[in-house]
């Protein structure tokens, strides 16, 4: 049988700490779905399925990363729990752009049309 739950987690944050994180969370979710179909007292259709997966929130350096993933495999979840430690280096790589929204011109135009239009719209509806 497969590492227990957890084991995944302690592993995945062990592994954050590690790797600098002053802080670090791990979650394990899953979801069960059922979908029974019966007409006029005959089964039409049965369906299940299991959704689950992992998900890891670090603080680097002062900054927050998160990574998830619902491939479960330990290859995947060792790569998972690195994900977040390496956004400092992102951020200084792009100079913090990703925590400054560009405006260009086309989309200063396109965000401008789609105001047009929500006001327009918010008009004809009264």
């Amino acid at each position: 049988m497969g590492e227990s739950k957890e084991s995944m987690l302690e592993r995945i944050l062990d592994q954050a700490s590690t790797l600098g994180a002053s802080y670090a969370d791990a979650r394990y979710q899953c979801f069960d779905d059922e979908s029974i179909v019966v007409e006029n007292k005959e089964l039409k259709s049965f369906s299940s399925r299991r959704l689950n997966g992992i998900g890891i929130r670090a603080v680097v350096n002062g900054a927050v990363g998160y990574a998830s993933t619902s491939d479960m495999s330990k290859n995947r979840l060792d790569k998972l729990s690195k994900a977040p430690s390496k956004l400092p280096s992102l951020l200084k790589a792009r100079n913090k752009s990703l925590l400054k929204p560009r405006l260009t011109r086309s989309k200063s135009n396109r965000l401008r049309r789609s105001i047009q239009a929500m006001s327009l719209l918010k008009t004809k509806s009264r």
